[in-house]
């Protein structure tokens, strides 16, 4: 790994042009694009490199939040053309320290549809490292073709009470394809997406007390034990810790016009499972269908996003059987669990002066519904709206910089239960109120954060950068500084 970072940095690094990379990617219109055929239609070489330290603290708006956050990190981006041939890399790493910090083991909490969490605040510490590389190659006039890969991977640790050491990898192959002629181009991608994550929790040494885990199949609905309880699954005979993989396809096709009309269509399907060897605890599924489409307008840009997903998840029903010595572990069917299908909508509009002005203003709306039914005859249903709002804006006076941001979310819930049978049963399904409370209070808000970035401008491209930034939800409020140097080449 570090051998191609090293290569990467050192491709970036052969640009010496001063454009800006991050309004690069907004004057391109393709730059949202996943076809690496992209790459060959940004005309300039640009990159930059960034260095940065930050420091969070206040109430914890989520319940996977830290009560105090460090952070630290390195990264650099750029694009360089070879005549037909054109490169893009990025390389970033990050750690994080954190205080007081509990809830979900996941690097990723609320992506699976099974999730574990633990209580006791603690020092935990999180690892980022990203990685990702695209060649475009020039076939005559018309044809250009290229390849994008991305990794990312992530380490997640807590050394005290209950500890736990979650490991997260994803990785996507890009191949693509464009074609182009006079102000027509059309393009076409196909893309293998795949993550993994591994979660394995222990107690180290005597302890007077006893820790709980949570198992979250849905909603806030699941099991609540000691954390070594075969329900919770974190300590399995044969499997090493709790076990999730994901692989998925994409295909996608890209329309065209000049630099100043784009639109794509992408669906993709994903399978999961969460387990191990002979013991696969959960299977889920899903699929997404998403399209975009970008104007420009002189020196505005105009952007529409739509996505569908949906996702279901069944519980398999195991059984461990042992004869003449041998255990065997039984499946006798599957049950579905949870299915939740989402529709997001967002609109944003950019413009991006030479007199040294940016302005963004963006708009969006979510819709989840989901279906849990862990326990026979008992279902539960969901329903969450939300919709927000964003203003940005920068301007640059001389050397300096001066930005601002805004934004608001407003959510509301619909909850209903009921039973499918007339069965008579006081053992209804376990759920987790308080995390649930807490978590769904961050959803539906009102949620405000506002965001000021100071930038000053050195010789030879590098600048110092500071952004204060302020988050609310309701009576909860978190501060953060973030401080940083930069340089464009």
């Amino acid at each position: 790994m570090n051998k191609i970072a090293t290569l990467l940095l050192s491709l970036v690094s052969l640009s010496a042009a001063s454009q800006d990379y991050r309004d690069l990617q907004i004057m391109n219109i393709w730059s949202q694009s996943h076809n690496p055929a992209k790459i060959g239609l940004y005309g300039v070489d640009a990159s930059v490199a960034r260095g940065l330290a930050r420091y969070e603290y206040g109430d914890r708006l989520t319940p996977n939040d830290a009560q105090k956050l460090w952070g630290a990190g390195i990264g650099t981006e750029g694009v360089k053309q070879f005549g037909s041939l054109a490169l893009q890399g990025a390389f970033s790493y990050e750690s994080k320290w954190m205080e007081g910090a509990c809830g979900s083991m996941s690097t990723v909490p609320g992506y699976y549809p099974v999730d574990i969490y633990e209580f006791t605040p603690g020092k935990k510490e999180l690892q980022d490292y990203s990685l990702s590389g695209g060649i475009d190659k020039a076939l005559g006039e018309n044809w250009e073709i290229g390849v994008l890969a991305s990794y990312k991977s992530q380490n997640y640790s807590k050394r005290k009470d209950l500890r736990h050491t979650t490991y997260y990898m994803s990785m996507e192959v890009t191949p693509g394809i464009l074609y182009h002629r006079d102000e027509l181009r059309l393009g076409a991608t196909y893309s293998f997406l795949r993550n993994t994550q591994s979660i394995a929790a222990e107690e180290l040494g005597i302890s007077s007390g006893v820790y709980y885990a949570f198992l979250d199949k849905g909603a806030g609905f699941g099991n609540y034990d000691i954390w070594d309880n075969s329900s919770l699954h974190l300590k399995a005979s044969g499997v090493s810790g709790f076990p999730t993989e994901e692989n998925g396809h994409r295909l996608a096709f890209q329309l065209g016009w000049s630099d100043r009309i784009y639109g794509d269509v992408s669906a993709s399907y994903r399978k999961g499972r969460n387990g191990g060897k002979q013991k696969i605890w959960f299977d889920f599924s899903g699929y997404e269908l998403s399209s975009s489409i970008a104007l420009r307008f002189g020196e505005s840009y105009l952007r529409a996003e739509y996505s569908f997903r949906r996702k279901d998840n069944l519980e398999n029903i195991l059984e461990d059987v042992t004869q003449n010595g041998i255990t065997i572990t039984h499946n006798y069917g599957s049950l579905s669990v949870d299915s939740r299908q989402n529709n997001d909508v967002t609109l944003s509009w950019t413009t991006l002066s030479h007199k040294g002005f940016m302005i963004n203003a963006s708009a969006t709306y979510e819709d989840e519904k989901e279906l849990v039914s862990i326990k026979y005859p008992f279902l539960y249903s969901r329903h969450i709206q939300s919709a927000g709002a964003r203003l940005s804006g920068r301007y640059d006076i001389s050397k300096f910089r001066i930005g601002v941001e805004c934004g608001f979310r407003k959510g509301w819930s619909d909850e209903n239960e009921w039973k499918s049978s007339e069965i008579q049963t006081s053992d209804s399904p376990y759920r987790l109120d308080e995390y649930n409370n807490h978590l769904m209070a961050f959803r539906l808000g009102p949620f405000v954060d506002a965001r000021v970035i100071l930038r000053y401008t050195l010789p030879w491209g590098m600048y110092l950068e500071y952004n204060a930034c302020y988050n609310s939800v309701k009576d909860l409020h978190r501060w953060g500084h973030t401080i940083g140097i930069g340089y464009n080449f």
